[in-house]
This record gives C-alpha cells, structure tokens and sequence, in this order.
C-alpha cells in the first residue's frame, strides 16, 4: 500500500521527533488505512511541508509518529482554475474530488439561471467540499490543497479573468486542442441544462471564447476531469 498520508496542523511539524495525531485523522488512520506500528506515514499541512516518518504506536483515539524528515514543495507556478455550476450532492462531490486528483489550483462554484441548488443551499455545502478537497488531496498525494472558493454568480465568476483569459466549455467552440493556452486560464463548466441567451451573451461581450472538449456531449462533472487535464497537456505541450 505504500505510505498512508495524513493532514496535519503546521504547527506540529517544526522538525524531527515525536508527532500525535488525534480525532479524525487518527481515526482514519488505524480504522481506514489499518496503520499500524511501523508502517511509514507522510504528515501534511496541505501548504506545501510534508514530513515523512513511521508510525510507533497507534490506537483507534491516537497515533504516534517519528518525523524523521521534513520536505517544502514549491507551491506551482501554474494551473487551471475552474468555475462549475453547482451540482446536486452525488456529482458536486465526485467534481470536487477529481479536480483535486488532476491539478486544479481553485475550483469556483457558480450559481447560474439553471444550476441545480441555489446560492445559499450552496454556501451551506461550502464547508463539505472543502472537506471532500482535503480528503482526496491525501488520496492522491498532493502537497498543496485545491482552494475551493465561496459561490459566487456567473458575473462574480466573470470578474475573475482579465479580458480574453476565460473560457467556458462549448460543443460549438473552437477544438480545446488547438487553443494557445492563457497565462491564468480560468475554465467554466455550465449546468446541465445549459446556459441562458442572457448568460452567453455576457461571456461574450466579456471576451469569454467557447472551447469545445469533444465530439461528445458530456456529464458537468465529466467535463471537469476532461477540461482540466486537456488544458494542462496543451500547455505541457507547447510550454
């Protein structure tokens, strides 16, 4: 299975020695991970410091660990940002889960004319995806948390990109293969029962080009994994 990760406030990781984790995290660990005594673990701030070191002892209420090593990562110079338009419990979680998984630095949740739950159903999950984001960044190793930002309006999400950096998912747009990738791109995925007349026209007029991801016509939460990822070969590709 390898090391098993674990969330940690940074103020515990100050250098080598002795690390307790209590509550969640240790419960996750010994009942979930089945960690046991010396297995290796790598503790996390979600910030970029990760230390590396052994479990030496570890109960359902508390586990002990030895830093043997403390390591800063960068945070990265790039990524994509997405804007999404809520989705009902199911997908929103499983969006939020894999944008973390394919390096999305800030998902935004958008409430659009025909999102599926309004503003304030939505500021009330904000806590639980925020949760969800954590949990899948010790999934899949991740030194730095994805942000998960307040929701905010289709206009609030436009007042995000500088002219000509925003991009929303389209059929009709032009191939995301061949699009010159912006400095900050900023990817807005609508809802699943599309956007308004009203909501196209402001993309528009605030210079927001439409890409297409696909001869297909894809699940929201699909297109999150699909524009992510896309976005990020493109801009591996040509630098």
């Amino acid at each position: 299975m390898g090391e098993r990760w674990a969330l940690v406030d940074s103020g515990l990781l100050t250098g080598q020695g002795m690390v307790r984790l209590e509550g969640e995290e240790a419960r996750h660990l010994t009942a979930v991970l089945r960690c046991r005594t010396g297995d290796a673990v790598v503790l996390t701030d979600a910030a970029g410091l990760m230390a590396f070191g052994t479990v030496m002892a570890a109960q359902r209420g508390s586990v002990d660990v030895e830093v043997t090593a403390l390591e800063r990562c960068p945070r990265p110079t790039w990524g994509v940002s997405l804007g999404l338009a809520v989705l009902h419990t199911q997908a929103m979680d499983w969006a939020v889960q894999k944008a973390v998984e394919v390096g999305v630095v800030e998902l935004v949740p958008v409430v659009a004319e025909r999102s599926q739950l309004s503003r304030e159903v939505a500021g009330a999950r904000l806590g639980h995806w925020r949760k969800v984001a954590l949990q899948a960044l010790k999934q899949c190793r991740r030194a730095w948390a994805m942000r998960v930002g307040e929701p905010v309006s289709l206009p609030g999400l436009v007042s995000r990109a500088p002219q000509g950096e925003g991009l929303v998912a389209d059929p009709s747009g032009a191939p995301v293969a061949l699009l010159k990738v912006p400095a900050s791109p900023l990817l807005f995925i609508g809802p699943e029962g599309g956007l308004s007349p009203d909501e196209k026209r402001s993309l528009a007029d605030a210079g927001w080009r439409g890409v297409s991801l696909g001869p297909h016509v894809l699940r929201a939460e699909t297109a999150v994994v699909v524009g992510a990822a896309v976005l990020k070969a493109c801009r591996d590709r040509h630098g």
